[in-house]
């Protein structure tokens, strides 16, 4: 049975809900994610992040935060019952990937 943990992260952006609803779909297929789920009534999308060291799952909810603007509340949960836990986060690599990949590619680093 595995070890997992879960990270949260919340954080408000510019847009509409609708239009961050579409960039964060886009943002977990071109992070890598898989299996993802869309639940458009709720406003929430999931999925799955598998790679040779880090599982996990990711959980995204978006709300209408104040006039004109949409929060994102993040929810990671990863496995972190192996040996590449003890290095890096799981969870926190994962979180990284899902916030790299919703940058717009202008404001990468």
């Amino acid at each position: 049975m595995a070890i997992r943990k879960k990270t949260e992260e919340t954080f408000v952006v510019e847009g509409d809900r609708q239009i961050w609803f579409e960039r964060t779909r886009r943002a977990l297929d071109d992070g890598g994610f898989t299996a993802i789920r869309e639940q458009a009534e709720l406003w929430q999308l999931q999925a799955r992040y598998r790679k040779l060291t880090i599982w996990g799952w990711i959980d995204v909810t978006l709300t209408p935060a104040a006039e004109g603007s949409t929060q994102l509340a993040v929810a990671v949960t990863s496995n972190v019952d192996n040996i590449y836990a003890l290095f890096r986060s799981p969870g926190r690599r994962i979180m990284d990937v899902f916030k790299d990949a919703l940058l717009p590619p202008a404001d990468r680093v």
